[in-house]
C-alpha cells in the first residue's frame, strides 16, 4: 500500500484538496467531515470524503 501511495501521491493530494474545498464551500468551514483512503479488493485507489448532512 505505502508504494502505491507514493506513486499515486500528488494525484491523490490534489483530490482530497478539491474535495475539501467543496465541503467548505458548500457546506460551510466548521463541518466536520470524514476522509477515507484505502485500496479496494481489485487492486484500485478509493478516496471518500463524507460529511454529516443528508443532501
Amino acid at each position: 500500500m505505502l508504494q502505491r501511495c507514493d506513486e499515486e501521491g500528488p494525484e491523490v493530494q490534489l483530490c482530497v484538496c478539491e474535495l475539501l474545498s467543496n465541503v467548505i464551500t458548500h457546506v460551510g468551514e466548521a463541518t466536520p467531515v470524514t476522509v477515507r483512503l484505502f485500496l479496494t479488493p481489485d487492486g484500485r485507489t478509493r478516496l471518500e470524503v463524507t460529511d454529516p448532512l443528508p443532501y
